[in-house]
């Protein structure tokens, strides 16, 4: 079984199948077109493909922040509101107990003075 990739066979096989260095080589590089350039293209797709999806994520993260703008601003009333509303009860509690006070000091004033 002696194939081209023997070597050392010293059976006087012919010549044609010695390994021998070429005597020419090459004078130009290939051409571009035979160059393959397939994963080139296909990490450029990847990257492509990832950039995709960090975009749709930045434009969800978006929307979810104007959402959050809105609540807070919602909150941001609400809070303003009940701190106004409580403002003006407080005034309106403190202008009742000022007025049923007096009543009361002079109630207790009277019984004070009529017993010995």
């Amino acid at each position: 079984m002696a194939g081209p990739e023997s070597k050392g066979d010293s059976s006087g096989e012919s010549g044609a199948e010695q390994h021998t260095t070429p005597q020419d080589f090459p004078r130009s590089t290939p051409p571009i077109s035979a160059v393959d350039h397939s994963w080139v293209l296909q990490a450029t797709m990847e990257i492509q493909k990832s950039i995709g999806q960090i975009h749709e994520a930045i434009d969800g993260l978006r929307a979810d922040s104007k959402e959050h703008g809105a609540k807070l601003e919602k909150f941001e009333k609400i809070i303003y509101a009940t701190g106004a509303v409580g403002t003006v009860v407080l005034a309106v509690a403190i202008f009742l107990i000022n007025k049923l006070w007096d009543p009361v000091v002079a109630a207790l004033l009277s019984y004070a003075k009529s017993r010995p």
